[in-house]
């Protein structure tokens, strides 16, 4: 084979690992919006420390229009459940006594977490996840 031969292949051979590396690149396999994540969550919600806990229990995918409102919007989040980080500065804000606790599975991972408004993080927390969660619930 010549040296012109030799270099021809090799760019062609750089070309295709090219390609096939950029096609892996794209983030994963493709999402698929009929499916908004999956998970059974059981949500227990109380407005009020002495009132009686409302509880429901969101399955995901799910027929009716606020539970599929509730999966997609979860499906969207980073980390839906996670705490606030505990070095986490937090404004001194409280939002009221609303608490929402949750557990079941969520993209086949167990999900335990609470969500209260007592902190300016935890309200934003609230305003991300549980806002979306509490309407369920009543």
């Amino acid at each position: 084979m010549s040296p012109r031969m030799t270099t021809a292949a090799a760019v062609i051979g750089a070309s295709l690992v090219l390609v096939i590396t950029g096609v892996g690149c794209a983030g994963g396999p493709p999402e698929t919006p009929d499916d908004p994540g999956t998970g059974n969550l059981r949500l227990t919600f109380v407005s009020a420390p002495g009132t009686p806990p409302t509880e429901a229990t969101l399955s995901c995918p799910s027929g009716t229009s606020d539970a599929r409102a509730a999966c997609e919007q979860l499906a969207s989040l980073t980390d839906p459940f996670a705490p606030v980080p505990t070095d986490t500065a937090c404004t001194e804000i409280y939002g009221g006594p609303e608490q929402l606790d949750v557990s079941g599975t969520w993209q086949d991972q167990p999900v335990t977490a609470t969500f209260t408004r007592t902190n300016g993080c935890e309200i934003q927390r609230w305003d991300a996840t549980a806002s979306v969660l509490v309407p369920l619930t009543r």
